[in-house]
């Protein structure tokens, strides 16, 4: 018989007590957090009441306009500020609400240097313009107006700021910035391949300047965009377009006193006087005047949120699109894919809007996605509305719907792919002292190696390559588009084009809302009372927001890079792009299916 005697030591046992104490009250203390957290969102969720008394609605603009707002419960908790962004669904669905509500007899709209795309600021200057149609105003004041939000505020009755306020009314600009001679610095070569001449995502890698072809498609692109928007800038202030270019072309407003002189805005004060404005508007005393807020209404827009059994699906699609999952600012083709197959088995799902902001990614990505969409055709009817950009990859995952619909300013087209390697060897042997050794079983298992240049046959296999995904592209857009492949193929070769062109080329079949798309996809599905979803599901429960928050912030690939926030400051916005587009840079052997990573109109 074997005795084990064991002997007890005092410091280890003293030890061992104050560690299970330690984690007994770590543990207790998370579980009390939770339960804080949990106590804390349901006294935080606000009760809808309605509007009862005449007031105005409230909108301040003083943050990114993104498509939606993604914003969790956990980032309020730990920042002091739930919202991040403003979400152009969010806001928009506001404005149409006070448009209905008798109660709400304005907008006063306060814009203090919000950032957006141009077809953002062309979507709520529409549904502002049809808040007017009845016969409801709309004041707006700011101290700075740059020129996309003056050309959102031009639809105002009336238009403030102060006499030393700042404009800025001196035209559009697309500026690229060139990494060839940093990489020639370096000692790193690059080898390009490409179908259409305007496929111009690869020349800040292998060029100085603008090619003659991309210098004429962004020319056009810049004039059909800035000519829309003075357009309407001159019907809302009843001015002759001519007039405005001329203003512009002198740079001749920059101040309020210039602004008002010339006509581009209403009235010179501060905020006080504008809240005495509103004031006698509403023929009340101004502590009498009733501001309602932007979360007041959107309370107000949920809690009315129709409920049925026959469902229309709103997907928004945003961002790069990547292989595997994604994010609020990528298009994952697992993630879309998972979501689009959940539609397809829902028989309540009577059509799907496919709401598309994205300038594209990789080309089997957005294949992926493309199936899921042809197969979800089959059973509902699909909608896809283009937001800012919906431009080669983001224009192949939308051309197969029934019925394409976009902003005139919609940055689209670019239907065309590329594959871009990178050699560094010079740089690895030369600038760092490093040197590589290879064993391969097969003449091609080192393609696309990083440390050496590419041979004469591997380049004629990616090319292959690449011209047998453009015609898969172009074939099943002429398909999709239900035009000649010939027809198709003259406006391809990588051409980008404005939502106007797009139409006029039949790329898009015409031009609204996200309302709009939606009773466009009740028409096609023949159905009448409807609720309307959103994916993906934003949860809004403050304990799952904090699991999922501790889940997503060890998940590195689905995480914002930090200097995402550069794009914030006017200063850094080109050391943001420049970031941004090494960030993308395909890594090894892939095939891109893109527009220019650095393409911005501002």
């Amino acid at each position: 018989m074997y005795i084990q005697v064991k002997k007890t030591n005092p410091t280890m046992s003293f030890i061992k007590q104050v560690l299970a104490v330690i984690t007994g009250i770590l543990l207790y203390s998370l579980l009390f957090l939770l339960f804080v957290i949990a106590i804390v969102g349901v006294l935080s969720k606000k009760t809808a009441l309605p509007i009862t008394e005449k007031g105005i609605l409230h909108i301040t603009l003083d943050k990114e306009i993104q498509e939606r707002n993604y914003s969790t419960f956990m980032e309020g908790f730990f920042n002091g500020d739930a919202k991040g962004n403003i979400g152009a669904l969010e806001l928009i669905s506001a404005i149409e609400y006070a448009q209905a509500d008798p109660n709400i007899k304005g907008i006063f709209l306060e814009i203090k240097m919000p950032t957006a795309g141009m077809a953002t600021w062309n979507e709520i200057r529409t549904a502002l313009q049809r808040f007017r149609e009845k016969e409801k105003f709309v004041v707006t004041y700011a101290e700075v107006y740059t020129e996309g939000s003056y050309y959102l505020a031009s639809v105002a009755d009336e238009i403030y700021m102060p006499a030393t306020g700042m404009i800025e009314f001196n035209g559009l600009v697309a500026e690229s910035m060139y990494f060839k001679r940093m990489l020639d610095k370096l000692d790193i070569s690059t080898e390009i391949f490409r179908v259409g001449k305007y496929k111009s995502a690869i020349e800040p890698f292998v060029n100085e300047k603008m090619s003659e072809e991309d210098r004429e498609q962004i020319t056009r692109l810049l004039q059909t965009i800035y000519s829309k928007m003075l357009s309407d800038i001159a019907k809302s202030r009843k001015m002759d377009v001519g007039t405005l270019k001329q203003i512009a072309d002198s740079m001749s407003v920059r101040s309020g006193v210039q602004a008002k002189a010339f006509g581009l805005i209403t009235q010179l004060g501060y905020r006080d006087e504008v809240l005495t404005a509103l004031s006698k508007r509403l023929e009340v005393n101004e502590n009498e005047l009733k501001l309602f807020s932007l979360a007041q209404v959107d309370a107000l827009v949920a809690s009315n949120k129709k409920e049925s059994s026959t469902k229309i699906a709103v997907v928004y699609a945003n961002g790069e699109i990547i292989q595997g999952k994604g994010n609020p600012e990528t298009i994952g083709s697992e993630s879309l894919a998972k979501t689009l197959r959940k539609l397809y088995q829902d028989d309540e799902i009577k059509a799907v809007v496919l709401r598309v902001n994205s300038p594209g990614g990789s080309a089997l990505a957005s294949d992926v996605i493309w199936r899921e969409i042809e197969l979800l055709k089959s059973k509902k009817k699909v909608v896809t509305l283009m937001s800012n950009v919906a431009a080669s990859g983001g224009y192949y995952i939308s051309m197969n719907s029934d019925y394409i619909m976009a902003n005139p300013l919609t940055i689209t087209g670019s239907i065309g792919v590329f594959g871009l390697l990178v050699n560094g060897k010079g740089f690895l042997e030369n600038t760092v002292g490093i040197t590589t050794d290879t064993v391969k079983t097969s003449p091609y298992a080192a393609i696309g190696s990083f440390s050496r240049p590419v041979s004469n046959s591997e380049k004629r296999i990616i090319q292959d390559e690449i011209n047998s995904i453009y015609a898969t592209f172009i074939q099943k857009a002429a398909i999709g588009r239900h035009l000649p492949l010939s027809q198709l193929e003259a406006n391809a070769s990588g051409r980008v084009w404005s939502g106007m062109d797009a139409q006029e080329n039949k790329l898009v079949d015409g031009f609204g809302s996200l309302s709009d798309a939606v009773l466009k996809a009740a028409s096609l599905a023949k159905i009448n009372e409807y609720e309307v979803i959103y994916y993906p599901e934003i949860k809004t429960s403050p304990l799952v927001s904090f699991i999922e928050g501790i889940e997503e912030s060890a998940d590195d690939e689905s995480s914002i890079p930090a200097w995402h926030q550069m794009a914030q400051h006017p200063s850094l916005r080109q050391i943001y792009h420049a970031a941004k587009m090494m960030n993308a840079l395909p890594q090894g052997y892939s095939v891109q299916a893109r527009l220019p990573y650095n393409l911005e109109v501002y």
